[in-house]
């Protein structure tokens, strides 16, 4: 992990969680913590706005993502304060050698069950603000038994046809299938489609 320092010395002192395409930092006391994402880049006061409107319309839908609070903080503008989430990503809970494989199948087959579940809802109100963009197994995270995703700043192209909802449910399942085998080991790519 790098300190602010090392990104920018402009930063506020907060620890740094993840420099990646944005920077994730960590505030607050222990019993009270807040993640702070900085957007970098192209188009930050859109990704920003799309990604605390989803947020929003996942939570008002029932689905466990991170609540959204007021940006107190002065500087910098392109920033969204959220709960931090104290668990691990699904991607690194499958690779977990310490893991048995039917732990670890338990846990994708409890995942694809809620996932079939938002899927229905999609489908049955023709719903696509309820896909996800980037279903991979880095944007879910595992707390105290429950499923929190994460990472909606990009916004997906409406579908114009049923057809195309049907098509764009498909890609997000082929997705989490994938990663979900990469990370478990491909051997058990069969285990994993099952």
């Amino acid at each position: 992990v790098m300190s602010c320092s090392q990104v920018d010395e402009s930063l506020d002192p907060l620890p740094l969680v993840v420099d990646t395409t944005n920077q994730l930092f960590v505030t607050g006391p222990a019993d009270k913590r807040q993640l702070v994402k900085r957007y970098r880049g192209a188009n930050q006061s859109i990704r920003l706005a799309t990604e605390k409107s989803r947020l929003a319309y996942w939570r008002a839908a029932g689905y466990p993502v991170p609540k959204i609070y007021e940006n107190t903080t002065p500087a910098p503008r392109h920033q969204l304060v959220m709960e931090f989430i104290d668990g691990q990503d699904l991607g690194a809970y499958l690779r977990d050698a310490t893991v048995s494989l039917p732990e670890k199948l338990e846990m994708l087959k409890a995942l694809f069950q809620a996932n079939a579940k938002r899927h229905s809802q999609v489908l049955k109100e023709q719903d696509s603000e309820l896909l996800h963009h980037d279903f991979n197994t880095g944007n879910i995270l595992l707390d105290h038994g429950r499923f929190v995703f994460i990472d909606f700043e990009s916004r997906m192209k409406v579908p114009g046809s049923v057809e195309q909802l049907v098509d764009m449910v498909g890609i997000e399942v082929a997705k989490l299938i994938r990663w979900s085998a990469r990370d478990i080991g491909r051997a058990h790519l069969g285990k994993v489609i099952d």
